[in-house]
């Protein structure tokens, strides 16, 4: 079964690689992987907004015992899509980046 089918294994490779570095690299590739496909949709602080967001909701739903709430996933992602596009893009010195 793919990662996507399973979401308790896909949940724990970004543990993996925060304790182990052999796998930091496959998940930096990963998150580089899913940003780059979110950017075609959405500017790319919004995009990495979104990717933790995704990879938050899937960590809940394998280990939570609570049902999934769609709707509360809806309103989360129209909040971060919907300030984004509001609000002006931070400059680089602002979001932190190097120069």
């Amino acid at each position: 079964m793919s990662c996507e089918r399973r979401p308790h294994r896909r949940a724990f490779v970004p543990t993996l690689a925060a304790r182990n570095p052999a796998y930091r690299e496959l998940t930096r590739a990963w998150m580089r992987r899913s940003r780059h496909l979110l950017e075609q949709h959405f500017d790319a602080d919004t995009a990495r907004q979104l990717d933790a967001l995704i990879e938050g909701l899937a960590l809940h739903r394998a280990l939570d015992t609570a049902p999934h709430d769609r709707a509360l996933t809806r309103r989360a992602v129209t909040r971060i899509t919907t300030t984004a596009a509001a609000e002006p893009a931070p400059t680089p010195a602002a979001r932190g980046d190097a120069a």
